[in-house]
């Protein structure tokens, strides 16, 4: 678990991570509303990430947004295991006739 309260977006999200994430907070200043993405994949060097974001601007007194509260739920472990069982799968076939 990642808890980056106060932190920038800079130093949450190194490298790459910071080009997505940096068009998704540029549509919500834009539109102030929150958005919602459902098993999103990104890929970092070799590695593949996959997660489900949701992020909602937190607006000031005075109608201004200050900040950005993300929600951001790791489902790679559970993306590998499928691709696993289906693998898996496949040998069975092919073993068993």
């Amino acid at each position: 678990m990642l808890i980056a309260l106060g932190m920038r977006i800079h130093d949450v999200f190194p490298g790459q991570g910071v080009i997505h994430t940096n068009s998704q907070l540029n549509k919500i200043m834009a539109t102030g509303k929150g958005i919602y993405f459902f098993g999103e994949a990104a890929r970092f060097g070799r590695d593949e990430y996959s997660h489900y974001d949701a992020m909602t601007p937190i607006f000031k007194s005075d109608g201004t947004i200050c900040a950005v509260f993300a929600l951001i739920y790791d489902t790679t472990q559970k993306i590998i295991n499928t691709r696993r069982l289906k693998t898996l799968g496949e040998f069975g076939k092919h073993i068993s006739g």
